[in-house]
């Protein structure tokens, strides 16, 4: 007995949630992305919505690997609300069933830092953007948390971030939101007067497909965060528009350095499963390209347009 106690103050249960909805073609590499952790208590809690492709063979084939339910639900809000009764982790992790941990490392470095700095709620590192063959298309780095800044838009990818179990509102996630769950989830925590904290780490790969939804339903996405974004921001005072122009100046200073990242990428990550690395002036052209959802007009038109 006193050797379990021992063990698990050492080393907390760490509980994955994954939602999942026919997502056979990608959810293998999230659980090996998990399996794959040189961390040694991890439960993955995987929450299907009643899939009808092959998702149900992949997880009967991890067995008693994972946990796993699959039942119809009310959308992903409420799968990882579900999910959330289910774990029994002290530090909980959100990873959806289209995107994987991209490092051994990644859960043992955080609960290190959540247990070297006791005051912490969350945690959240940058992230990569891969294809639907896992090949790398952009490197994804976020700013430092700012409170004001979290008013403006959501700048922490859930993929890439962990939250202790005591301090999550209840319920984790609000069901009658479809797109901007996580958004709502930080500002809650952030109203609550939780803290939060950015690692200069890359965590999680998250997958760019044309069914995502940050894909397949940009503009929703947008328009729903934009309803949260209300209370807390007066459009057409000045503070705010400077702010704003301080924003894409960040974002762009980030797409720039996270070139310099993307080229020495092989060296800074040890992948739990095969991705594929894009060669020196795909590197160049994917990171700093002015088309699709990473370009700068689309991060202008994100910070500027959807209130007019």
């Amino acid at each position: 007995m006193f050797y379990k106690s021992t063990l698990m103050k050492r080393f907390p249960l760490v509980s994955i949630l994954t939602s999942s909805y026919n997502q056979g073609r990608f959810i293998e590499d999230t659980i090996l992305s998990v399996q794959g952790q040189d961390y040694p208590n991890i439960e993955h809690i995987i929450i299907d919505g009643g899939s009808t492709d092959n998702t149900l063979n992949i997880l009967q084939k991890y067995g008693d690997r994972i946990i796993w339910i699959s039942e119809k639900d009310k959308g992903q809000a409420d799968a990882y609300n579900k999910g959330l009764k289910i774990a029994k982790g002290e530090i909980i992790g959100m990873l959806n069933s289209d995107d994987f941990y991209v490092d051994r490392g990644v859960v043992s470095y955080v609960v290190n830092l959540f247990q070297t700095n006791e005051s912490i709620d969350v945690i959240y590192g940058d992230a990569v953007w891969v294809d639907q063959n896992n090949k790398v298309l952009k490197v994804y780095l976020r700013p430092k948390f700012s409170h004001n800044r979290l008013k403006r838009f959501d700048f922490i990818p859930h993929p890439s971030a962990f939250i202790k179990r005591n301090s999550i509102p209840t319920p984790i996630f609000r069901d009658d939101l479809n797109f901007a769950m996580d958004y709502d989830l930080w500002l809650r925590m952030m109203e609550n007067g939780c803290k939060f904290m950015h690692i200069d780490r890359i965590i999680s790969a998250m997958r760019h497909h044309s069914l995502a939804k940050s894909v397949k339903h940009k503009l929703e996405m947008w328009k729903e965060g934009d309803v949260l974004r209300n209370k807390f921001n007066d459009y057409n005072s000045f503070v705010y528009q400077l702010n704003k122009i301080i924003d894409l100046l960040l974002l762009l200073s980030l797409k720039f350095k996270g070139l310099k990242v993307f080229y020495s990428l092989e060296k800074i990550i040890n992948p739990p499963i095969q991705i594929l690395f894009p060669d020196k002036l795909e590197r160049f052209i994917y990171q700093l390209n002015f088309k699709g959802t990473s370009s700068p007009f689309s991060i202008f038109k994100y910070l500027f347009g959807s209130h007019k």
